[in-house]
């Protein structure tokens, strides 16, 4: 799956913390809008899914960094539960 760097920024959340975000895009499936992964040096990586709308990817980007300011990726629990919650 090939990635193209999109964007990439220091991020200052709400609780304070500093966080670098790096923003690819990649081809993949329709049915994936975005994913993102939590990096070895604490940094994230967003990854939108290049077949989709620059209107829907920023829709995702958002849902994304949502995710992030939440604190979502040092939760012990699964994706389904996490989304669940964020949409309760």
């Amino acid at each position: 799956m090939g990635h193209q760097h999109v964007y990439a920024d220091t991020y200052y959340s709400t609780r304070g913390d500093i966080m670098d975000i790096n923003v690819v895009l990649a081809n993949m499936p329709v049915r994936i809008k975005a994913y993102t992964r939590k990096n070895a040096d604490l940094s994230y990586t967003i990854v939108l899914n290049s077949a989709h709308s620059r209107e829907q990817n920023e829709i995702s980007y958002k849902h994304e960094m949502d995710h992030i300011e939440h604190g979502d990726y040092d939760l012990n629990c699964s994706v389904g539960l996490i989304e669940y919650w964020g949409h309760s």
